[in-house]
């Protein structure tokens, strides 16, 4: 008896400190999925912002800020779940038939999280896209603006001179 009650005094530790990183794993994939769709919801909020507005100027800076800093708490949360994918492989699988779903359950998390990513950088380039254009617009004219300038001086003198050359064939 004392062999037997050894034996399965060893086999419920060995299964406590499974249980402790399934917990582990649990409360870690749990954490980065609700702060996953925080970031979701975050994100519809900058996707609503109106990029046509009177207002653009003062809205999209502070957007552009805000977009940047969800596409770093993005990559934490990727970060997240492929940890805990990796904690996953490691983690002795219960002999039960829900064990597989783990797997996909963290995958379907991780393609959420790279999908948001994508829209991210998307968004970002939208909105830098619409707050630096009147800048390159003014950009590009002040470079052009004294080449028009030489045009325009040149074009009396070009315009005597296709007449005199003109007028002398006739």
């Amino acid at each position: 008896w004392s062999q037997a009650n050894s034996d399965l005094a060893d086999q419920l530790q060995k299964a406590e400190s499974q249980l402790q990183l399934w917990k582990a794993y649990h409360s870690a994939h749990a954490e980065a999925t609700a702060r996953l769709a925080q970031q979701e919801v975050k994100f519809e909020q900058l996707a609503d912002i109106n990029t046509s507005g009177n207002n653009v100027a003062e809205v999209l800076p502070l957007a552009l800020q805000d977009v940047k800093e969800l596409q770093d708490g993005v990559q934490k949360t990727k970060e997240t779940f492929l940890q805990n994918i990796t904690l996953l492989d490691g983690l002795p699988q219960p002999t039960e038939l829900g064990s597989p779903q783990q797997f996909t359950v963290q995958r379907h998390s991780l393609q959420r999280a790279d999908y948001l990513e994508k829209m991210l950088l998307l968004k970002a380039n939208e909105f830098e896209v619409h707050f630096t254009l009147p800048f390159r617009s003014k950009a590009l004219g002040i470079c052009i603006l004294p080449s028009i300038t030489v045009l325009n001086e040149a074009m009396p003198t070009y315009m005597s001179l296709a007449s005199t050359t003109g007028s002398g064939r006739s």
